[in-house]
């Protein structure tokens, strides 16, 4: 897995349904992008899972995404599962994982957002964190569950 500082997420809010990430790339390479599922346990990549991204602007290095989180894949919500953001080389195929500063790592608990919907009895949550396979690089993580109602709870 390549991870350096040079490929790195400075910024991530939301606006209503939309989610805005702001990508750094200190190199200023000519990137295409992508959010790819991975196993949580041992951090292998699947590649069958593959989300392109398009940006909205770019800037000296500084690509803006703005995601419309319920019309993400398609006209839906992406499945179950744990995403990494990667940005492609268009040059030379070189594959990139997002990592994030210090100071986006610690509000990313507060960004986890729950969508209800069918009268409150389904929900679809995202949420994000961070891991290391180094102890000094923050991988970016993103994480999809469709939730739903357990009316046998207190049975």
């Amino acid at each position: 897995m390549k991870v350096s500082n040079d490929f790195i997420i400075t910024e991530l809010y939301w606006e209503r349904v939309f989610l805005h990430i702001t990508v750094l790339d200190k190199k200023n390479r000519d990137l295409d992008f992508r959010f790819i599922r991975f196993n949580r346990r041992d951090k292998q990549t699947l590649y069958s899972w593959d989300l392109p991204i398009d940006y909205k602007s770019c800037e000296n290095g500084e690509y803006k995404f703005v995601i419309n989180v319920p019309a993400f894949n398609g006209r839906s919500f992406i499945d179950n599962g744990n995403w990494m953001l990667q940005g492609i080389d268009k040059e030379t195929g070189e594959i990139y994982h997002a990592v994030t500063t210090i100071e986006v790592a610690k509000t990313l608990e507060d960004k986890s957002r729950i969508y209800r919907y069918a009268g409150g009895k389904l929900s679809y949550d995202i949420s994000f964190d961070t891991f290391s396979e180094d102890d000094y690089h923050l991988i970016f993580a993103m994480h999809s569950h469709f939730m739903i109602e357990n009316n046998g709870w207190k049975h």
